[in-house]
């Protein structure tokens, strides 16, 4: 009818779960902004994904709640709570249990190989019992080491030796400063 009117969904009223949705839908367009648009240090990156999971809760509770289809019918009903619930869960051992529940090993740097100008090969031997892992899988790594930052990231396994040694090769992207 009119933009007034357009802007006045936008709003929060008396529904409280029409509110949710907005909620929800403001906060995973914010969270979509920061990640496409803006450029931030990569900590600041993944401390606001980790407000996805809030997102998910809210936009959860609102298709619940609201007048849909998910409100009538029972058996879709149950559906999306076994749905929601395995998110849930799935969320909170990843960004609340992650650092109690998921096994870590230490591995030492063997050798550091540049590749290329901006690729770096390095390899890895465990220094316990190795993780199972096979080429093309991802895992999260941080280095103890002062000339490189102590952060998280995922990294692609180029190689997996018989002896459980892995080698990762690393392209130059992200916060480095030129």
């Amino acid at each position: 009818i009119s933009w007034n009117t357009a802007a006045l969904f936008l709003l929060p009223g008396p529904d409280w779960s029409i509110n949710f949705g907005l909620t929800g839908l403001l906060l995973m367009i914010s969270l979509l902004v920061l990640t496409f648009f803006v450029k931030i240090p990569y900590h600041l990156w993944r401390f606001t994904h980790k407000f996805m999971g809030a997102v998910f809760l809210i936009g959860s509770i609102h298709g619940f709640y609201v007048s849909s289809d998910i409100a009538r019918f029972k058996p879709l009903q149950d559906y999306m709570l076994l749905i929601v619930g395995m998110g849930t869960l799935a969320y909170l051992y990843r960004t609340v249990g992650g650092r109690f529940l998921v096994r870590r090993t230490k591995y030492s740097v063997s050798s550091v190989t540049l590749v290329k100008s901006n690729v770096t090969e390095i390899a890895m031997t465990p220094l316990k019992k190795p993780i199972k892992v096979i080429s093309g899988q991802f895992i999260y790594l941080y280095f103890k080491s002062q000339s490189v930052s102590n952060e998280t990231h995922p990294f692609s396994v180029s190689s997996v030796a018989p002896d459980g040694s892995i080698t990762i090769s690393a392209k130059a992207e992200g916060d480095r400063k030129s």
